[in-house]
């Protein structure tokens, strides 16, 4: 408690001269606090104003995005950042001796910002199911501390997500994203040039992390008149290459909630259509029924080989069980006698997105290699998917992706083709309105 005394009058030729007024610093290094050691504030390196040295253990200074942006350091640095206790209900990191991880001035106080932002809003954008957003807010970030590669593509992904979720410095989170996301990549190859047993799970939750972060730029990549690319197919398929390996010790560890089975990996087009209900196949939209006529029929376009004709019928048949494979559980859902949970829903809307995204990884290598090549069948069928894919994900990385793919396909398009895709455009041009 502070106490006010009142000293007794006398002289000014008695009275010692008073303590010149000075404000306490917070700033510098614990050795040069208990030393006493006055550090100036001026931007730059920290100094101390006795020695004019540099205090060599520089605490952390918040950035504005409204100003400074943060200095982040080359990716060669070997340091890490305190680990956090987790909560989470699925399989955890095992705790980290706390003794491992040692200060570093890689990361700042907007770092961290973001860092919550992606343990309370960022991870329940990326799943339904309470305990796959528990993961992402839990196991992934403990992971990340010990892989720094994937700690920056963590922080990449919460700025993009406030970005486009009408924040009010998105160019600033934009930027920052895209900084965050080059020192993620750059970590990540002096990773793998230098491979460790426990990495696999790191180099799993970074794959998916740089397919959402590429999902969600296409739109900003493709605009409103730009050309179709599918750079972000490649990168899709590029996950099931780095990672095959290492897929059943995945499914073991914390993040085994992330690995859906595809349970028709292995099937032909004949097996798939015989498991496919006759109900489910009159569901499907009549403009994708009558696709098979642009390589199989009266309208088929000309100069076909057999060879591409088996591979737009595979491509066709795996569209197909993916529109059949989300009817049928949306009818379950709907025929079910009781009313399903709400865990339940959120378990199988995770399971339609896994569903879709299972279409890129079957269909053949000359697919894409015929979208590469902007082959307008190709461009037709890639079309019909891109509008299923952003009705099922419904999520601020997926509905503009969507829209600016079939936009561009549109675009690409001659007059006499885009009959074919008026289905998928109006389907976007609806659900435009609805988000209006």
């Amino acid at each position: 408690r502070s106490c006010e005394f009142v000293m007794p009058a006398e002289s000014k030729s008695v009275r010692k001269e008073k303590r010149k007024y000075h404000h306490k610093s917070r700033n510098g290094c614990s050795q040069c606090k208990q030393r006493h050691i006055k550090v100036q504030i001026a931007p730059g390196p920290l100094r101390t104003t006795n020695f004019n040295v540099e205090c060599m253990n520089v605490a952390n200074r918040a950035c504005s995005f409204m100003g400074m942006k943060p200095d982040l350091p080359p990716p060669d640095s070997q340091s890490h950042t305190p680990s956090v206790i987790s909560t989470s209900m699925t399989p955890t990191v095992p705790w980290l001796n706390f003794s491992r991880f040692g200060q570093t001035s890689e990361f700042s106080l907007v770092d961290l910002a973001m860092l919550h932002n992606f343990t309370t809003q960022t991870n329940r954008t990326l799943a339904s199911h309470p305990e796959i957003q528990n993961l992402w807010a839990t196991s992934m970030v403990q992971i990340g501390f010990d892989h720094r590669f994937l700690l920056h593509g963590l922080l990449s992904l919460s700025a993009l997500q406030a970005a486009y979720t009408e924040s009010e410095d998105s160019r600033q989170l934009i930027d920052y994203a895209s900084q965050h996301q080059a020192i993620s990549l750059s970590l990540y190859q002096l990773a793998i040039a230098n491979p460790t047993e426990d990495q696999y799970d790191a180099v799993f939750a970074l794959s998916i992390v740089i397919l959402i972060l590429a999902l969600a730029t296409t739109g900003d990549e493709y605009g409103e008149a730009g050309m179709f690319d599918c750079k972000w197919i490649r990168l899709t398929r590029g996950i099931r290459d780095v990672n095959g390996s290492s897929f059943e010790n995945i499914r073991k560890g914390p993040l085994a909630l992330l690995m859906y089975e595809d349970e028709f990996k292995n099937a032909t087009s004949k097996q798939i259509q015989s498991i496919t209900s006759e109900k489910v196949q009159e569901c499907l939209p009549d403009e994708l029924k009558r696709l098979e006529r642009l390589w199989c029929g009266e309208e088929s376009l000309p100069d076909l080989n057999e060879s591409e004709r088996d591979t737009y019928n595979e491509v066709y048949m795996c569209l197909r069980h993916t529109y059949s494979a989300i009817l049928t559980q949306d009818e379950e859902l709907m025929s079910n006698e009781n009313s399903p949970s709400g865990i339940k829903r959120a378990y199988t809307r995770d399971r339609l997105i896994a569903e879709v995204f299972f279409w890129i990884f079957n269909v053949p290598t000359r697919y894409i290699e015929l979208l590469e090549e902007q082959n307008p069948i190709a461009l037709i069928l890639f079309a019909h998917y891109a509008s299923l894919f952003g009705e099922v994900c419904q999520g601020w990385f997926s509905d503009r992706s969507a829209r600016a793919m079939v936009t561009s396909i549109w675009n690409v398009l001659d007059e006499k083709s885009r009959k074919w895709i008026e289905g998928p455009m109006e389907v976007l041009r609806r659900n435009q309105k609805e988000h209006t």
